[in-house]
């Protein structure tokens, strides 16, 4: 069976406004990664002529709902964030990783840490403050789904690193954070610096 964006839009659409929406999701989700082939079928369709290929592919960005792609690279380390909602990721190439963090005393204390290793489904609690990373040699394959307007909600946090305060997130600054992370600890690691990839078209996305 296929992967087809518009119809899993729909159906999460759908799913988000029932009282148990990140468990209806999730099991969409888990239907979903049972065919990675499909999805990086249906992906490589969709970003057929965009060279490079975006990190993100934003499938909807509205004030209920966000929807989209993540090819996260090897080593490559992000910063600190919350979500302001739950979130239900989808992991269904290779792995992600993220450090947790609670807020103590105005600043971050680091209280664990979970690896989301494919075939996997994970929901993420409202009030969850964490980072990203890829640890493993190749790029992750993974589908996130928020219950807002991810990219540009207000009142969401990013903090610059575990020390810093926090700041109202955007995302050129999860981008120009993140590769300073990345860089610092490839440098730790005798890597090359990192090169970013574009940053999401939302205005490309469906904002219904």
């Amino acid at each position: 069976m296929g992967f087809d964006v518009d119809d899993f839009v729909a159906r999460c659409s759908s799913a988000v406004r029932e009282k148990d929406a990140p468990q209806r999701i999730a099991d969409i989700l888990r239907e979903v990664i049972a065919g990675p082939e499909a999805i990086t079928k249906a992906i490589a369709s969709r970003q057929e002529g965009q060279s490079p290929a975006p990190m993100a592919d934003v499938f909807v960005n509205n004030d209920e709902l966000t929807i989209y792609h993540l090819a996260f690279p090897a080593n490559l380390f992000g910063v600190p964030h919350d979500h302001a909602g739950w979130a239900v990721i989808g992991v269904y190439k290779g792995a992600e990783a993220f450090n947790i963090y609670a807020e103590q005393g105005g600043t971050l204390v680091h209280r664990g840490r979970q690896e989301i290793d494919a075939p996997s489904v994970e929901l993420l609690p409202p009030d969850l403050i964490h980072d990203i990373e890829n640890t493993g040699a190749d790029a992750s394959g993974s589908i996130h789904v928020y219950s807002n307007r991810h990219f540009d909600m207000p009142g969401r946090r990013i903090w610059r690193n575990e020390a810093a305060d926090a700041e109202p997130f955007t995302v050129e600054k999860s981008f120009v954070y993140g590769l300073e992370r990345t860089n610092r600890i490839r440098g730790e690691r005798g890597l090359e610096d990192a090169v970013m990839p574009p940053l999401p078209r939302l205005n490309a996305a469906k904002d219904t």
